[in-house]
């Protein structure tokens, strides 16, 4: 069937309407996977806090307080005190990738959602990996292990997570464009119902 150029311009913006504008209810993988993705989150902040602490303690370790001064508590003020900016800081990373999740519901940003942490995400899924076992190395002790067996679930559980959002919402798109193009062959007029 021959269209003519407004009609290809129309069906042109349909399509961008699917990607960009619609909403949609999500589908049970894509639920899923945000699920997967924010758990994900409480697990890095938890690996976070892990090596915040071990970084905290060693800084404390090396200050050149003499002992009679540190008799009052100055080390471990510092500790506490460097712990929890850090932690702060750690709140923070996990909160950009969290509130996204939370608020995307459009098939092209849930995508663009899914790739960005997928890439982030395992960016800082590795770095804090790597930090884990610079940690151990440090100090010696069962807390440190448990920051690596966290950093790699949290490795899996970002990959996991960001490839079902990922081919959730392309199968999505895929899915309504060719309802589009299937209702503009037939001479069917898209519905213009709800898209906000």
């Amino acid at each position: 069937m021959t269209q003519t150029e407004s009609e290809q311009k129309a069906l042109k913006m349909e399509k961008m309407g699917v990607e960009f504008t619609r909403m949609y209810f999500s589908t049970r993988i894509e639920r899923i996977g945000r699920s997967i993705l924010l758990l994900s989150q409480v697990v890095m902040l938890v690996v976070f806090m892990i090596n915040f602490a071990s970084l905290s303690a060693f800084i404390a370790s090396k200050l050149p307080i003499h002992e009679v001064i540190n008799a009052i508590g100055i080390a471990d003020a510092f500790f506490r005190s460097t712990l929890i900016a850090l932690t702060t800081l750690g709140m923070l990373v996990c909160l950009a990738f969290m509130v996204p999740l939370l608020v995307v519901k459009n098939a092209k940003a849930v995508k663009d959602t899914g790739q960005i942490i997928f890439i982030l995400g395992l960016a800082v899924s590795v770095s804090l990996l790597i930090w884990s076992i610079i940690s151990i190395s440090l100090f010696p002790v069962k807390f440190n292990i448990l920051g690596i067996v966290l950093a790699v679930i949290n490795i899996a559980l970002i990959s996991i997570g960001s490839i079902m959002m990922i081919s959730s919402s392309s199968k999505l798109i895929k899915k309504v464009t060719k309802a589009i193009d299937d209702s503009n062959d037939l001479g069917i007029e898209t519905p213009k119902g709800n898209r906000g």
